[in-house]
């Protein structure tokens, strides 16, 4: 008969491989939306546009998606969510029109997979190694992401594709091993705010950068720093969202830290834009560097009490 430990361990690796699936089906269509946009029409600011509207469909989803798993489970919402990514795909495969190119993203405001199986943890994993267990799901997202960006790596023959998968390779290595080392030795408010300091001083070196041939070295070694202090800043925030929150409102809490992600994702891809063709990619630098700052500004000047001490945690 099988004991509670084993169970634990049977339904982990269960959503373990839910989340790599779906994360190597979403990534492996992303692709294919710039395509698609730039075959079906002309307007070179649509694509900014377009992942407005889908980071609005994914702002009203965040908290919808925590509420059903609050109240009916994580198993429901799982199924829900890989359900509607399989509508999404179907009728992306169908679209031959921008309105239903549009009309395809419609079913991605119920793909909360990754917000699931996050509440999946905030169960079944002690809370001790809350962080760590939503390391381990980030582990298996970024094996499907990484097997995606090998395939672009084969294709792409400009270097881009090389980009992507340095940043994937960095995010399994951050959370699957990183994650855990940092937390045995320090707060998660600690490795939170380095995380954070990290994302500044890399936006701020990614404005002086001197775009030209010799620009994949460098930027490479600061998609590197990036990439794993993005990963492990997400994580411990989504950890720490969680405990914040009660027994009955934790898949609550983690839908609204994925909801203000998406929030900022209504702004940042036409603001973007609009700094990018304005004034320059120096500029679009160190305007992510000034809003990366003033977070940390702000997070350094936050009650210890906020953040839990190892010792708590």
């Amino acid at each position: 008969m099988p004991t509670s430990t084993n169970r634990t361990t049977s339904s982990l690796a269960l959503i373990h491989g839910n989340i790599l699936i779906y994360a190597f089906a979403f990534w492996l269509t992303q692709p294919v939306l710039p395509f698609l946009l730039q075959e079906l029409s002309a307007n070179k600011l649509l694509f900014s546009r377009f992942q407005t509207f889908c980071s609005f469909l994914q702002l009203l989803g965040g908290p919808l998606a925590g509420r059903i798993c609050d109240t009916f489970g994580f198993s429901i919402t799982l199924g829900a969510s890989q359900a509607a990514a399989s509508l999404s795909y179907a009728l992306l495969a169908a679209s031959t029109s921008v309105p239903t190119l549009f009309l395809s993203q419609l079913p991605t405001m119920f793909m909360h997979a990754m917000h699931a199986a996050q509440s999946a943890t905030t169960i079944l994993a002690p809370d001790n190694m809350r962080a760590t267990a939503m390391g381990r799901l980030s582990l298996s997202y970024g094996v499907g992401l990484l097997m995606v960006e090998c395939l672009i790596v084969v294709l792409d023959p400009q270097g881009v594709g090389l980009v992507m998968s340095v940043s994937g390779a960095v995010t399994i290595l951050a959370n699957g091993v990183l994650l855990q080392l940092f937390l045995s030795r320090w707060s998660e408010r600690s490795v939170a705010l380095v995380a954070s300091g990290l994302i500044a001083l890399s936006f701020g070196a990614y404005a002086n950068l001197e775009l030209g041939p010799s620009v994949l070295q460098p930027l490479m070694a600061l998609t590197v720093l990036l990439s794993g202090a993005s990963a492990i800043a997400y994580t411990v925030l989504s950890s720490q969202m969680s405990k914040g929150a009660s027994k009955d409102d934790r898949a609550t809490a983690i839908g609204l830290s994925h909801a203000s992600r998406s929030a900022c994702g209504l702004v940042a891809p036409t603001l973007g834009t609009m700094l990018l063709h304005a004034h320059g990619f120096q500029a679009l630098g160190y305007f992510c560097f000034a809003m990366a700052s003033c977070s940390v500004v702000y997070s350094a000047r936050q009650s210890p009490s906020l953040g839990k001490t190892k010792k708590d945690d």
